[in-house]
């Protein structure tokens, strides 16, 4: 891009980066200094040391607008110092810790950089950006993604962006005013559209699948479809336009990035270094030189729900308007439809810029498996019933419009009809702030201001549930008459039926069906009639043997479903092959397999036997896909018999006991207990069971719009008080006293905080990180797969030995390491404001997967986010386990040992880590599975007890029959002398919860002694 227009539009978004230097704080302390004097001087010299005037010209011209959108992006704890600290004749205030925005009890120090370490810094990012500045474009995109990156990367920590308002970093600062300059472009008045584009029916759509692979390839195809929308607008207008997902920190941003610079190894390498750091070593693609970033986007991490903010006029000088905006995304829209089509049927070459990244990343290798065919021959002749096979919800909102509606409401004595309930409470807000001596004029803008995103936020969802998205038209009318759009009956295998409805998923008509052989029981093969319509489409013998896996015998697909199943396929097919479980099955012995494939080494040594011992691990012991043709009872008899081929027959007794070892020491590690032995039976014997997890983040909605424990905001200014107390700064001390008033008041009549450009924007990076932990944590530690993470809620298919596990770790990573995602040094706030839910479900490998999903997330909803609990005179609701069985069973636990919100003290979870410990000891043969039936005995006894507020006596009665159930009637060693201490905890904490369970007329109130023994009949059976 060479035109005027585009070197200031992405001059400005450079200069609202760096119009702060990353440094500041220490800058203004009077320490350290790379460049300049003062930190003005210093980020103007930061520009011409990179180069930008060379590109972007001198940032003075950018400095008013830019100025406009640093105050507007500023968070409200920030505006209110702001106005009281200009009374004082000192404006440093020297204090050197971050406090959580979302929860400002829990802070970290952050030290000091040197000036060696901001030079080194300067000159790396320097470097990094110079390979990419022969446009505005190329160099703007390429500072906007690795400028932080960076930072985090030299290991230097977060920069206060004001000591005064120590909620956020400078990088959170500088990325909001990145983006509010999008409603201030061109020329400063408040304008733009905010877009929300939103695929509808996701959880149909994902929950509609046979296999493991169905439901991740539907998942993915969601998240892929909502990037590659967004995509091409972001590579237009810069990444800054995205409050959901968040551009920072964002491996699918990063990775097309790359391919569409034709990045170095040198700047490609800080962003897999990154992950690296964020995944903390784990997994054993994470080399010296990091995880490559293709890695990532196997992930379904992009949330099928995107907001956008874009300004009113383009790079090139061209005038948006709302009805051009919603066209634009609707054709992004088919764009990113139409590739994925593409990728299916191996047609990505020669894709015009910016898709042409997306074609690099997946790199397609020529013929893939023998289902894309049958899925090419079936398009070709029925193409229409694949197109518009998914229709996005689109919403533009003029920012400029809507702005100045609720700027004239806000100035109205009285309430005008339709404006939304914030606006009520912001009015006595204005009248309180002008009281204090802020004038109109200042009150009504900066209020404007603050309450926008909020505002846009919910006029977007309101907008959004009146626009209905018909589905697709499976008929047209002719003559009167009702007709397919395709003829659905070309590959029946017997015409003259009518259409058939989809097995999968029942919303849509059958494009293919190939019967069943009736005539053999017992064996799942095509009849004669199926076999001569794939004779005919030209499958060979062995290649109906391989379509088997992917159509089986007798089903009825979609072509939604269809579609799915051969993405899927064709990801499996690449140069690079997505590592993807193909079935439940495969989930169920990942964590056995795992620890076999760790003998790679050793089996190399053996050379050909060695290899022997491998196909058994690699083929034998995963196909169950075969196996389970058969019967349950003949796929146990193969699945043993290849075990017992590969670690009694083909190697040494004493591999076989440092492998068995490597399973029970594993077991241990992911449950916290040093020395566990696990009978070699239990380690290894038929896995027919899996674990499905299912959470969701409590009151998420409310934390996007600013409803947190406010009140923590102003012991935050009576702390920082305290310092200027200490300090002698007196002029401090009165200014942290007025700005303590005023957000008192404004706590009062708004019962939230503002949720600023800076908020919105940090809570999604922050997702974006959970995200991000959660996946890796659930392939590399857990030895299951993500079928979609989106930070706040997670689906994930895992072993059963691991089940119980992923809940503790998904839910202490959503919370952060004390409140903090640590990079390093660097850190990013974590949402420790509310809990977080789980639903696990231990679910048969013959059981239909969609039904136990839909039952698992069924039971989320319906029981744990609704269950109520006691603890320490204290209540509190959600923050839940359910745990069922789909062979019967239910139970719940609570999730925090203390009431009052989630908080480092009450991350753990006592019934939790309870019921780790019996199924531990119950795999080391120390714990009864009959506990259970003789705690039924007595469970009246002990909720008399509670009941009459005697938990000592309760727990005497517990402690009785657990002696009752273990060897020698003795409670001893380390796991069963562990779980008396965590019942000793849930004593002292008088733990007592109800939910609404299925078949009850009222819910049921146990304590969580009761509710720890129901969970245990629940998992005792496994494996």
């Amino acid at each position: 891009m060479s035109s005027d227009e585009g070197r200031r539009f992405f001059g400005a978004k450079a200069w609202a980066l760096l119009h702060d230097p990353p440094h500041k704080m220490w800058i203004i302390e009077g320490g350290v200094r790379a460049i300049g004097r003062g930190h003005e001087e210093e980020a103007r010299g930061l520009w011409r040391f990179l180069g930008l005037d060379s590109v972007f010209g001198d940032p003075e011209e950018y400095d008013e607008l830019v100025s406009l959108a640093d105050y507007m992006a500023s968070t409200s704890d920030r505006w209110i110092t702001n106005f009281v600290f200009q009374r004082m004749r000192r404006r440093v205030f020297r204090y050197n810790r971050l406090h959580n925005i979302f929860n400002p009890d829990l802070s970290l120090e952050v030290g000091p950089v040197t000036d060696f370490e901001v030079r080194k810094f300067f000159e790396d990012l320097a470097a990094r950006i110079l390979p990419y500045m022969e446009c505005p474009r190329h160099t703007y995109h390429a500072l906007y993604a690795v400028y932080e990156a960076l930072w985090a990367m030299n290991g230097l920590g977060p920069c206060l962006a004001d000591t005064r308002a120590p909620t956020h970093t400078l990088f959170d600062h500088a990325y909001a005013t990145a983006l509010t300059l999008n409603v201030l472009w061109p020329r400063g008045k408040v304008g733009g559209y905010a877009v929300l584009i939103d695929i509808p029916g996701i959880q149909q759509i994902v929950g509609a699948a046979r296999k493991a692979g169905d439901f991740w390839a539907g998942s993915w195809m969601v998240s892929m479809l909502s990037w590659l929308t967004a995509w091409p607008l972001v590579w237009e207008y810069g990444a800054d336009i995205l409050l959901r997902p968040s551009p920072r920190l964002n491996p699918h941003y990063h990775a097309f990035l790359c391919e569409e610079l034709n990045a170095r190894n040198e700047y490609r390498g800080v962003f897999e270094a990154l992950y690296a750091k964020i995944a903390a070593g784990l997994g054993p693609r994470a080399g010296t030189g990091g995880i490559p970033l293709r890695f990532f986007i196997e992930y379904p991490i992009i949330p099928g729900t995107v907001v956008a903010i874009l300004p009113k006029e383009g790079p090139r000088g061209s005038l948006l308007d709302a009805n051009s905006v919603e066209e634009t995304v609707k054709e992004k829209f088919g764009r990113a439809c139409e590739l994925l089509l593409k990728l299916v049927l191996g047609e990505l070459e020669g894709l015009e810029e910016p898709y042409d990244a997306f074609a690099r990343l997946i790199r397609i290798r020529g013929r893939g498996a023998r289902l894309i065919e049958l899925f090419r021959a079936i398009r070709e002749r029925g193409a229409k019933a694949f197109e518009g096979l998914l229709k996005p919800r689109i919403v533009v909102i003029d920012v400029s419009k809507h702005y100045n509606e609720w700027l004239e409401a806000l100035r109205s004595k009285a309430p005008l009809e339709g404006e939304p309930p914030l606006l009520s409470a912001l009015r006595e807000v204005r009248r309180e702030l002008i009281d204090r001596g802020f004038t109109e004029e200042e009150v009504d803008e900066k209020l404007a201001w603050q309450a926008l995103i909020a505002l846009l936020f919910e006029e977007l969802s309101r907008e959004a549930k009146r626009k209905i998205v018909p589905p697709k038209a499976w008929f047209v009318l002719k003559d009167s008459t009702l007709e397919p759009i395709v003829d659905f009956e070309e590959f029946y295998d017997r015409r003259g039926v009518g259409y058939l409805l989809c097995t999968t998923c029942g919303n849509e008509p059958a494009i293919i069906k190939l019967g069943k052989d009736v005539k053999r029981p017992g064996v799942l093969e095509y009849s004669d009639d199926a076999l001569s319509k794939l004779k005919e489409l030209g499958f060979s013998e062995s290649e109906v043997e391989e379509l088997k896996l992917s159509v089986k015998p007798g089903e009825a697909i979609g072509p939604l479903c269809l579609f799915k199943r051969a993405l899927y396929a064709s990801l499996r097919s690449l140069e690079e092959p997505f590592e993807v479980f193909d079935s439940t099955e495969d989930v169920s012995i990942s964590f056995v397999r795992s620890k076999l494939l760790g003998l790679t080494e050793y089996l190399r040594e053996l050379g050909s036997v060695g290899e022997r011992v491998k196909r058994y691990i690699e083929e034998e012991v995963r196909s169950f896909d075969s196996m389970l043709d058969q019967s349950a009872e003949k796929a146990r008899s193969m699945y043993e018999q290849a075990l017992d081929s590969a670690l009694r027959q083909l190697m040494p007794r004493g591999k076989v006991q440092e492998l068995l070892a490597s399973l029970s020491s594993e077991l241990g590690r992911l449950y916290a207990v040093e020395d566990l032995h696990v009978p070699e039976d239990l380690l290894t014997t038929f896995r027919n069971y899996y674990c499905i997890l299912r959470a969701d983040a409590d009151n998420v909605g409310d934390l996007g719009r600013g409803k947190i424990e406010a009140d923590k905001y102003v012991k935050l200014l009576e702390s920082l008080q305290n310092v200027a107390k200490e300090a002698a700064e007196r002029d401090a001390v009165e200014a942290f006293k007025e700005a303590i008033d005023i957000t008192w008041s404004l706590l009062d009549k708004l019962g939230s905080i503002l949720p600023s450009a800076t908020y919105a924007l940090t809570l999604s990076t922050a997702l974006m990180v959970t995200a991000l932990k959660d996946s890796i944590n659930v392939e590399f530690r857990l030895y299951g797969t993500p079928i979609f993470s989106g930070g706040d809620d997670d689906l994930v298919l895992l072993p059963i030995e691991t089940g119980l596990a992923a809940v503790e770790l998904l839910r202490s990573t959503y919370h952060g390491e004390m409140g903090f995602h640590r990079v390093g040094n660097y850190a990013i706030p974590a949402p420790v404001v509310y809990g977080k839910s789980f639903s696990l479900r231990f679910a048969n490998i013959l059981d239909l997967m969609a039904d136990e999903v839909a039952e698992c997330a069924r039971l989320l909803d319906d029981v744990a986010k609704r269950a109520r609990w006691t603890v320490s005179g204290k209540e509190f609701s959600k923050d839940t386990l359910a745990i069922s069985s789909s062979r019967g069973g239910l139970s719940i636990l609570p999730l925090a040992d203390e009431a009052g919100g989630p908080s480092p003290a009450c991350i753990k979870s006592s019934p939790l880590k309870a019921l780790e410990l019996m199924w531990l000891a119950k795999l080391c043969l120390q714990l009864s599975t009959g506990l259970p039936e003789d705690y039924d005995l007595l469970k009246e006894a002990v909720e008399v007890a509670v009941e009459k507020g005697d938990w000592d006596l309760a727990h005497k009665v517990l402690l009785r029959v657990l002696s009752r159930n273990v060897p020698r009637g003795k409670l001893e060693g380390e796991v069963l002398s562990r779980l008396v201490s965590e019942l000793e905890e849930i004593k002292q904490r008088k733990q007592r919860g109800k939910a609404p369970l299925p078949g009850e007329l009222e819910a049921l109130e146990l304590s969580a002694f009761s509710w720890l023994v129901e969970a245990y009949r629940v998992v005792r059976g496994y494996p």
